[in-house]
């Protein structure tokens, strides 16, 4: 017996010491596997618009800007630090956001073991999490990695309240502080965050119910003070010399609408939960090609997988209510908090894009940029649930057998369903285009003698980059840092005057001494036009 006992002992005792829980070693390795090929990647759509506006904004004008109703501070910070430390080698951008990926399958377990008590149930989950198709919405898009940063910081403020629950205290002044400020990154990394902000005091109250004080009182602050916040950098955005106001949901919110936002909102929440448990089995659109092309070949597959789609609601519905009748009341807090936090999660979503369902259809909640938070939450949720039934199939051991057997298979089609579906987009080919781009550029001014003038034609860039992308300009400001190559000044000619105005609307000192006109490009002035540095 002192023999046994002793080993037992030395074996609890290394457990103890690896840094890393063995149970979660699993869902890592898996994680990076997967989703390796987004290192891949390269820029797509508005990563050339942010790149461009990193070169003309200044640091404070850069983070307030807004974009498509999001208030994303903490985001331009973090693109912001990316563009300084790694210059143009967009294979550690993406590298850093697999990292943050992989950072949060780990808080995911942490949070998920301090919840259930259950290392099995939190490996199991944060696999599912980490090989998830839907993670490669946001990993393989640099303008869509905020959801990744507002996951962290989310998943960082639940995992230490979970600690704060399991340690019998009530939080101190620091940790109310700390999360309070961890959710206001999240607000301010994607517009999904500004709902999770909200709730999170309430969600705080059912995870703390034996240890809630008047102290956490002071978390309920964030419910005004996130949207304050939020309309606040909208108009300190509209204040900049080139300023955008925020885009925001309020502007096509309809009263008469709320039966759609509600609809809408129970498909992001229910699509969430079945691509999280059934990700082999649901179709996730690829987005790659025109946008008509895409649409045809992601409706096509929705529509097969509609019909399973509704059934699994109705499981999840009866399985969800059978399951809270039957569970303590410790559970059901959890389990209600993390439910509140998740339609919290995509309740701004709801109201701000349900307009979008009149030609977009199902690709609005089907979309995967969209789902990274809420596939989460909705892990975590299952995984709070989950336990009751693995404690019956632990007292067989064929059970176990079996269950362990299912899970392997179950990763491994889904590790093949991740690797087929949402690729990174076309990466060689936006490489390819924007190295002919530059290539004949650079022949064009070439051709001109050395102390002279390059006058080229202003193009449009391919993709969905914004009306004020002044098109081949930015591409060549974003890679030289002044208007020369080789001795010679370079012009680009834009014939359009509407399109000219609206490009120097948005552009800095520079940018406007490299837009022309044609009469300028002839050498004869513009009228009311100011040209040199300087000119505004």
């Amino acid at each position: 017996m002192g023999r046994t006992g002793s080993h037992q002992e030395l074996r609890r005792s290394s457990r103890r010491s690896f840094p890393i829980p063995l149970t979660l070693v699993p869902a890592l390795l898996l994680g990076f596997w997967v989703h390796a090929p987004v290192l891949g990647s390269f820029l797509f759509a508005d990563d050339y618009l942010h790149l461009y506006l990193w070169e003309i904004d200044s640091l404070p004008e850069f983070l307030v800007r807004t974009h498509g109703g999001h208030a994303l501070a903490a985001w331009r910070a973090s693109f912001w630090l990316q563009r300084s430390l790694f210059g143009m080698h967009f294979e550690l951008w993406f590298a850093s956001i697999l990292a943050l990926h992989l950072l949060n399958v780990a808080l995911f377990y942490g949070i998920a073991e301090g919840l259930t008590g259950r290392p099995r149930v939190a490996g199991a989950g944060a696999a599912l999490f980490a090989l998830s198709p839907l993670a490669r919405g946001a990993l393989g898009w640099i303008s869509v990695h905020g959801s990744v940063l507002l996951a962290t910081f989310t998943l960082w403020a639940l995992y230490e309240v979970v600690r704060v629950a399991r340690s019998g205290e009530a939080p101190g002044p620091g940790s109310l502080i700390r999360w309070s400020l961890l959710m206001l990154l999240a607000a301010n990394s994607f517009g999904l965050g500004l709902g999770l902000a909200m709730a999170f005091p309430f969600a705080c109250v059912l995870l703390l119910w034996q240890r809630r004080s008047r102290g956490m009182l002071w978390l309920f602050v964030l419910v005004p003070l996130v949207p304050l916040l939020y309309f606040g950098t909208g108009w300190l955005a509209a204040q900049m010399p080139r300023g955008s106001g925020i885009w925001s949901a309020t502007r096509q919110l309809d009263w008469h609408r709320i039966p759609s936002y509600l609809e809408l909102l129970r498909s992001l929440v229910v699509y969430a939960f079945a691509s999280f448990s059934l990700p082999p089995l649901l179709a996730v659109p690829t987005f790659r090609g025109e946008a008509g092309e895409a649409s045809r070949t992601a409706g096509f597959a929705l529509g097969m997988a509609r019909p399973l789609f509704r059934a699994f609601t109705l499981a999840l519905l009866l399985g969800f209510g059978i399951r809270m009748l039957r569970a303590t009341a410790p559970v059901r807090r959890q389990a209600l908090a993390l439910l509140l936090l998740l339609l919290a999660c995509y309740a701004p979503l709801a109201l701000g894009r349900e307009w979008m369902s009149a030609f977009w259809g199902d690709l609005v909640w089907a979309n995967p940029r969209y789902h990274y938070p809420g596939l989460a939450l909705a892990g975590l949720t299952l995984c709070v649930l989950a336990p009751p039934l693995s404690g019956r199939l632990a007292q067989r051991k064929r059970g176990v057998a079996l269950a362990a057997a299912g899970f392997v298979v179950w990763f491994a089609i889904s590790a093949a369903a991740s690797s087929r579906y949402y690729a990174p987009r076309n990466a060689d080919e936006g490489r390819a285009l924007v190295a002919r781009t530059l290539a004949r550029i650079r022949e064009q001014v070439l051709a001109t003698p050395i102390g002279g003038t390059a006058y080229l034609p202003l193009r449009r860039f391919p993709g969905h980059v914004g009306s004020h992308f002044p098109g081949e300009a930015a591409l060549f400001a974003i890679h030289h840092p002044d208007n020369e190559l080789e001795g010679r000044s370079v012009r680009f000619v834009a014939p359009i005057p509407g399109d000219l105005r609206i490009f120097e609307r948005f552009a800095d000192e520079r940018v406007r001494e490299l837009l022309v006109t044609p009469r300028e490009a002839r050498g004869l002035p513009e009228r009311g036009r100011a040209r040199g540095r300087g000119a505004r």
